[in-house]
């Protein structure tokens, strides 16, 4: 035979394993079930009286009546075959050889396991109340009955009868609580938990959730819940934004009452995020529309119009027109003659007739000169 006839090595052909090779491999990784332990499995029998699970061994693993008649009692009745589910070892090997489990304990083991985790990182736990005594108020953890204090409810009222405490607890019954865990007592069974300590963290939370999914642009309903100097502050639904002094009108505003009041709705959009900080910039004025986008069609040079003095500086006085722009009637425009202040020629709050000598929109101005207007005209005329 010639080596051309020799067929190449591939990395393909492999040769079987020795069937004691491969008994042997099995026996290494298999580890015997130990009393107290959790394993995982999938349902592949039920029966009227017991369910059978396959946890991964050579033998059965059997849910007996009685354990069914516990998880029956809870309401968990969405086992089927094929579901996957936590099984405690109740026995190893039974007379039969056959490994006894529980999913009700390794339900119950792994709820005290999270509440523990729970406890230890301070994580907030959401459910409902479903029952109360005189002490406080039971909440469902995991299967588990956490106790809520009366003391650490939210709004619970102190200074009324013990009747009537009872009464507000009762009325508690079925609503949704947010709560932290205090305290984890598996021997005693006692599962203790906060609204109170809860709360804060809770609204925290909801904050930086709702300012993780807004972007700027976006334009939010709220509510004007209070009103500083410098500005409005605008609930967005137990998150307030700011609304600047200077974005509540493409007028010029002295104080926030001139345009909204608290408890107002209003429609804003955000204009500046810092979600590091929590800190959200909204604006008012970006909802309406821009007057100075419409000047050019409003307004022509030599045009005579109206106008209200709103501020006097050094150099000339600051008008409002109509359309809600701001216009300069500079100093030496005011008067046929030399004057050294605005208010020797007109005063804040009148209203008079100008003549626009200059309309410049990209720089957002506009030049007025009430000397242009004949002098009897000059006078304060009606708003």
């Amino acid at each position: 035979m010639s080596t051309d006839d020799i067929p190449p090595a591939s990395e393909d052909i492999q040769s079987d394993p020795h069937p004691m090779e491969d008994l042997l491999s099995q026996a290494y990784s298999y580890q015997e079930p130990k009393r107290g332990e959790i394993r995982t499995g999938t349902v592949v029998w039920i029966g009227p009286n017991e369910i059978v699970v396959d946890i991964g061994v050579k033998r059965e693993a059997i849910v007996n009546s009685r354990d069914l008649e516990r998880l029956r009692a809870e309401g968990i009745e969405s086992i089927e075959i094929g579901t996957e589910v936590p099984v405690y070892i109740v026995k190893p090997e039974d007379q039969d050889g056959n490994i006894i489990v529980s999913i009700y304990l390794a339900r119950r083991e792994l709820a005290w396991q999270k509440a523990q985790a729970y406890q230890q990182a301070g994580t907030i736990y959401r459910s409902k109340v479903s029952a109360y005594n005189k002490g406080g108020l039971v909440v469902p953890f995991e299967g588990l009955p956490g106790f809520v204090p009366a003391s650490q409810v939210v709004g619970f009222p102190r200074d009324v009868s013990e009747q009537d405490k009872e009464t507000w607890l009762a009325e508690q019954i079925g609503r949704d609580i947010v709560v932290r865990v205090i305290e984890v007592d598996r021997k005693r069974k006692r599962l203790v938990m906060s609204e109170q300590a809860a709360q804060r963290a809770w609204q925290e939370q909801q904050r930086k959730e709702f300012i993780e999914s807004l972007e700027v642009g976006q334009v939010l309903h709220g509510v004007v819940r209070s009103l500083t100097n410098f500005g409005a502050f605008v609930d967005l639904g137990g998150v307030d934004g700011l609304v600047h002094l200077s974005e509540l009108s493409w007028q010029p505003v002295k104080h926030p009452s001139q345009v909204v009041h608290v408890g107002d709705e209003v429609d804003v959009r955000v204009i500046h995020l810092d979600k590091e900080h929590g800190k959200i910039g909204l604006s008012l004025r970006q909802m309406q529309p821009d007057p100075w986008s419409i000047v050019e069609a409003s307004y022509v040079v030599g045009q005579r119009v109206r106008g209200t003095i709103t501020n006097l500086a050094d150099f000339g006085a600051f008008v409002r027109l109509e359309i809600g722009v701001e216009a300069l009637a500079h100093l030496s425009e005011l008067s046929d003659t030399e004057i050294r202040h605005p208010s020797e020629a007109v005063t804040p709050g009148k209203t008079y007739l100008f003549e626009i000598i200059r309309i410049d929109p990209e720089r957002r101005r506009i030049g007025l000169s009430l000397r242009r207007i004949p002098a009897h005209e000059r006078e304060p005329v009606a708003g």
